[in-house]
């Protein structure tokens, strides 16, 4: 869930369009931040795509996160991740085992905990068109690495315009893999149980804990 990825030519195709940094774009994307800035905490369940193109393989998994400030849980392809600033408990259910280690925002990869805020820092953008999805108008900005090297090179966000949520984004990649996320419900400001972001060992004696730190 880290490396979230997908497929398109090559970097040159793009790079000289995102010479410099959109202010529409800069607009778009600073009101969707300033929004989930001010929120407590948020809710959501997704959609996530993974599709090889050149393989002609699609597939798709729903997730579930809940995140406040810097900390949060992710539940997905069988792993819930728990992270609360300082330490992240990733339990394998099926394998009764759970991983513990600190945490390192570098490797926070593009999940919707950070998704909201990356533009901010490493980042060229550009905004590409209004698009209409789900019977509302849609803003669709793309994000470009300004670090050549890294082999995710594009990441195209769509995002409403009428409340400024993030409804959906796409990752590409030179891998020739695509990892698509797509909301399909948001709850701003939910009641957060305590402990919803550490793993409780107490509550699963069965499950054997590996201490990677």
């Amino acid at each position: 869930m880290k490396n979230i990825i997908a497929f398109f030519l090559c970097f040159f195709t793009v790079s000289t369009t995102f010479a410099q940094k959109d202010p529409k774009a800069l607009e778009v994307l600073d009101a969707m931040s300033n929004k989930y800035q001010k929120m407590d905490a948020f809710r959501a369940e997704f959609t996530q795509k993974l599709i090889n193109k050149m393989e002609n393989i699609e597939e798709s998994f729903n997730g579930k996160i809940l995140v406040q400030g810097d900390k949060f849980q992710l539940e997905a392809s069988g792993q819930v991740i728990y992270n609360n600033g300082t330490t992240v408990w990733t339990w394998l259910i099926e394998d009764e085992e759970v991983n513990v280690s600190h945490n390192d925002p570098e490797e926070g990869g593009f999940e919707l905990s950070t998704i909201y805020n990356m533009y901010k820092e490493g980042y060229k953008y550009l905004y590409l068109e209004q698009v209409s999805e789900g019977g509302q108008a849609v803003d669709v900005v793309d994000l470009v690495p300004e670090d050549h090297s890294q082999s995710i090179f594009k990441i195209r966000m769509k995002i409403a315009q009428k409340n400024h949520e993030l409804v959906a984004w796409e990752i590409f990649d030179r891998s020739g893999i695509n990892y698509e996320y797509i909301i399909d419900k948001f709850e701003s400001n939910p009641t957060v149980a305590a402990g919803s972001f550490e793993f409780n060992t107490s509550a699963h004696p069965d499950v054997e804990v590996v201490d990677l730190r």
